[in-house]
């Protein structure tokens, strides 16, 4: 989040200290960096990488054209970049570290990940930003970063699943399974509109790990 800062400037005078006290108020950013990312998000997921263009972003963002480039000097792959490092971020945060949470029971982290990731998209009726940044074009540029967030479903759910007992090739095995649910119901659940085939991926999932 961003303060306002207050600077304050001291001078000395024939040798005697003097404090003039000179406050200059910082105007906070526009946007809230949060607030933006979001909605640049939600373009993407929306339009992917190649449908996007910077009108669109920068009429999403509440940003003129020429302030979105001072944030974003690399232009859209920039911005794209910056979405998934900011996805990657909340992975890290709300799946990765609650699924490896030991001070947690097992199923109070696998509830708990599921509730995250059901908010996360909406109930189902919000489609991945990694599914809509899977273009050829796309995968040139930021075929790394989506590795990224891919793979903090997949050492998250790895890790759960050793710690249940499983052995790493199968607990693995299993954590891709969780991510072609994920990615396919909600693939599914935006072609015809019905948000219940997320609903029971979720479902599904924890049934892999609680029968």
């Amino acid at each position: 989040m961003l303060h306002n800062k207050v600077y304050i400037t001291f001078y000395q005078t024939f040798g005697m200290v003097k404090i003039k006290p000179y406050f200059h108020i910082m105007r906070p950013q526009k946007v809230i960096d949060s607030d933006l990312l979001n909605g640049l998000m939600e373009v993407l997921r929306n339009k992917g990488y190649d449908g996007t263009t910077l009108n669109d972003l920068a009429e999403r963002s509440g940003l003129k054209k020429a302030s979105l480039y001072h944030r974003f000097p690399g232009g859209k792959q920039e911005i794209a970049t910056s979405v998934l490092q900011y996805v990657s971020e909340w992975l890290e945060v709300n799946l990765l570290q609650v699924l490896t949470n030991t001070d947690l029971k097992p199923k109070v982290r696998l509830d708990t990940v599921l509730k995250n990731t059901n908010q996360i998209y909406a109930q189902g009726d919000k489609t991945c930003i990694l599914g809509a940044m899977c273009t050829s074009n796309a995968l040139s540029f930021f075929r790394t970063d989506m590795q990224d967030n891919m793979n903090k479903w997949i050492d998250g759910f790895s890790a759960f699943g050793v710690e249940l007992g499983l052995k790493p090739q199968q607990a693995k095995d299993k954590a891709i399974k969780v991510l072609v649910l994920i990615q396919g119901s909600l693939v599914v659940a935006n072609t015809f509109d019905n948000t219940k085939v997320f609903q029971d991926a979720l479902k599904e999932i924890k049934t892999l790990y609680y029968k």
